[in-house]
């Protein structure tokens, strides 16, 4: 489900979608941008805002971040039960954005976190994930088992 990426959608728009569908149909839930593509969603975040408001690197930044609330909002406990834990996959949790950086890696690894009620399917397209294949693969194992976790 790709418009879940551009922002959370109505109860009754859930609602219409498990309508419509049969009732062993699996949605896979792709995850809101603000959680898999950072810099994107503070730039769109950034032009929305005042001229003024936009040169407030610090507010820009606590705005963009990803908190708590965002976190509540997936999945909204109104939603229809066969969106709230999908089956097969959660969201497709990271994209070409991160690179296996450092920072891209913490980075990863709180989005798992938070998410590790949900089975989850990542997508890594930057090179670097793969040139660093069994830190990529060690990352992504500890966290899903809660090695390391917080």
């Amino acid at each position: 489900m790709n418009s879940t990426f551009y922002g959370q959608p109505r109860p009754e728009v859930t609602r219409a979608w498990v309508e419509r569908t049969p009732a062993d149909f699996e949605f896979s839930v792709k995850l809101y941008q603000k959680f898999t593509h950072p810099r994107m969603f503070k730039e769109r975040l950034a032009d929305g805002l005042p001229a003024e408001a936009r040169t407030d690197t610090a507010l820009v930044d606590a705005l963009a971040r990803p908190n708590d609330a965002d976190l509540d909002e997936f999945p909204p406990r109104h939603r229809p039960a066969r969106l709230e834990r999908p089956p097969r996959r959660a969201a497709r949790a990271v994209s070409g954005e991160l690179q296996g950086d450092t920072a891209s890696r913490d980075y990863l690894a709180a989005v798992l976190r938070a998410f590790a009620g949900y089975p989850v399917a990542v997508e890594l397209r930057h090179r670097s994930w793969s040139d660093s294949i069994a830190d990529t693969l060690a990352l992504l194992n500890n966290v899903r088992s809660g090695v390391g976790a917080d």
